[in-house]
């Protein structure tokens, strides 16, 4: 499925969609995490802050068009960061169903 990107700070409302937010840390500085929605739908979530509070751990490369990668081990991570980077969406609150898999310029591949 092509994914849609939404405006930077953009509540995402459409399965698949994606957008970019900032998010404030303790030391006044910011980290980005991206707000997604599995094509599958139910709840957004993030991905992308390193936090060691149990917050998402995923390496997501913005590609030049505007539309990002999560793909397993990406070579342009920081070495603790090469993992298997997949995205494993929470279950749809009505269905239970989840959705799994990685997303490569912008286009969403289930595992």
């Amino acid at each position: 499925m092509q994914s849609k990107r939404f405006p930077d700070g953009e509540f995402v409302t459409e399965n698949g969609g994606y957008s970019k937010h900032l998010i404030a840390r303790a030391d006044g500085g910011a980290d980005v995490a991206w707000m997604l929605r599995a094509p599958t739908g139910g709840s957004n979530f993030l991905i992308g802050k390193p936090n060691p509070d149990g917050s998402p751990y995923h390496w997501v490369r913005e590609n030049e068009d505007g539309t990002i990668t999560v793909e397993p081990n990406p070579q342009d991570a920081p070495p603790e960061r090469r993992n298997s980077n997949s995205i494993l969406a929470p279950a749809h609150p009505k269905t239970g169903q989840r959705w799994h898999g990685y997303i490569h310029d912008g286009v969403w591949r289930e595992c």
